[in-house]
């Protein structure tokens, strides 16, 4: 569903979307920025910044200063930025993921949760892969990408421990945006500039590479090309047959409606088919990976290099972790199947 693009200014501007899949960005300023229905891409800029998904799988990024992020209904991805920033969570949420949560400066905080609660929470917490997964129930859950589940405390929770608001900031987690966003014409190549650059694609056939950088990039409709380059990227394919690779650094994937090629690339990455029979690939020399919502046969595993021999060996030496499968191609490199039985996967799920 198409939607709109609305730039805000350097003043402090309320933003809000419609029922498509919109493109909100507040740039300087401390501003109000709310998605509505749709699957909706807020950007807060710099600032300190109130982002409010509203309904739909939305993406949120709060740039530079102590914001607060708020993805509401449907399965949300959160990067803070810069600063000390609040993610909030209601009844409602669905499966949500924090890119770059860092403990003892940003907080949690879930609508309803008292002491107890929260404590029961993290001690039921898992570590999948090189992330900590927190299980609200009924289907809902955070996931803290690139995060021990040791490091975790009390006081990362908003109220308990760790005061009512924002902390001063230490060392930023993550280099906020430093440029303003790249918006492609038709079939055209879109580039970054060796920063953090949010590129968003048309509804065309792209060539998008970020370069450099912690970028943000949407494909749009189209069958894209997408090269993160280095960097800890966030790259959506959203529709048509995407080919969405990473690059360097830990990086998360989401193909989007159609067929894709996913790459995660060096580095510790989640990917995200989304809809479609779409083919995951791995190489020699990747990090400890996961992938979201495989689907037996109708997704793919590609591992590029193995023998047919070395297939068999990681096969047999795959293992059941609660939920997960976790397939190990060497002491540094792994693939973690969420949601995913053991019984399950054979050879057909694999391409050589």
């Amino acid at each position: 569903m198409s939607g709109m693009v609305r730039m805000g200014t350097a003043r402090n501007d309320e933003i809000d979307g419609g029922i498509g899949n919109d493109r909100l960005f507040g740039l300087a300023g401390n501003d109000e920025i709310d998605g509505g229905r749709g699957d909706d891409l807020l950007e807060g800029g710099a600032g300190a910044d109130d982002l409010d998904g509203g309904a739909g799988n939305d993406s949120l990024f709060g740039g530079e200063g102590n914001d607060l992020l708020n993805g509401g209904a449907g399965d949300d991805v959160l990067t803070g930025g810069a600063g000390a920033d609040i993610f909030e969570f209601y009844p409602g949420s669905g499966r949500d993921v924090i890119t770059d949560f860092t403990n003892g400066v940003d907080r949690i905080e879930i609508d309803g949760f008292g002491r107890s609660a929260v404590e029961a929470l993290i001690g039921a917490a898992r570590q999948v892969g090189g992330d900590a997964v927190l299980d609200l129930g009924a289907g809902r859950s955070i996931t803290l990408q690139n995060f021990r589940l040791a490091d975790l405390d009390l006081a990362d929770f908003r109220g308990f421990g760790g005061g009512s608001g924002p902390m001063p900031p230490t060392v930023p987690p993550n280099e906020p945006p430093s440029e303003p966003p790249v918006t492609g014409g038709p079939g055209r190549d879109i580039d970054g500039t060796g920063r953090a650059d949010v590129l968003i694609g048309t509804a065309f056939a792209d060539d998008m590479d970020g370069r450099g950088g912690n970028d943000q990039m949407r494909g749009g409709a189209g069958n894209d090309d997408m090269d993160g380059g280095n960097g800890n990227d966030s790259l959506w394919g959203e529709d048509g047959r995407d080919d969405i690779d990473g690059g360097r650094g830990s990086d998360r994937l989401d193909g989007g409606a159609g067929d894709d090629i996913l790459v995660g690339g060096r580095g510790n990455d989640t990917l995200t088919g989304g809809s479609g029979a779409d083919l995951f690939e791995f190489r020699r020399g990747d990090g400890r990976d996961l992938i979201t919502d495989f689907t037996d046969g109708v997704d793919r595993i590609e591992l590029d290099g193995f023998s047919g021999r070395e297939l068999t060996a990681i096969l047999n030496g795959a293992r059941q972790v609660g939920d997960d499968v976790v397939l190990t191609l060497s002491a540094g490199a792994s693939i973690t199947l969420a949601d995913v039985q053991l019984s399950q996967l054979d050879r057909a799920d694999f391409l050589l």
